[in-house]
């Protein structure tokens, strides 16, 4: 036998015993199922009364502009936000937890507009941990 033989013999078992790990390493890896959803909302309100607006994406997926304009009547005065709310209360209905909130009032001349932002979060529908 030459005087190198163990030395290959030895590299051979450990190179198969570093490929063996690493094989079963990436089969027991899965994929993690995804364990929350995320939805941002904003809802946009001028003093006039003429518009109340609701920005809405759901994991940055889609993106929605619900114009409020004929539940606008309901309101009650300048920024009344009773409709967007409404609306908040049917999403936590669904399952949906606002996370955090803000507001930010912004003037352009005579209109003022307030903007309300919301991040809500849930566990997706059959979702098991």
């Amino acid at each position: 036998m030459k005087p190198y033989t163990p030395y290959l013999l030895f590299a051979a078992l450990l190179s198969g015993l570093l490929l063996l790990l690493a094989l079963l390493a990436f089969k027991t890896q899965s994929p993690n199922p995804i364990d929350k959803e995320y939805m941002t909302l904003i809802a946009q309100s001028d003093n006039k009364g003429r518009q109340l607006r609701l920005h809405i994406s759901v994991n940055g997926e889609g993106y929605v502009l619900e114009s409020l304009k004929g539940k606008i009547n309901e309101a009650q005065g300048d920024f009344d936000m009773n409709p967007c709310l409404r609306i908040l209360t049917e999403y936590q209905r669904g399952g949906w937890r606002i996370v955090s909130s803000n507001m930010l009032p912004q003037s352009e001349g005579e209109n003022q507009y307030l903007y309300y932002y919301y991040f809500l979060e849930r566990e997706p529908p059959g979702f098991k941990k």
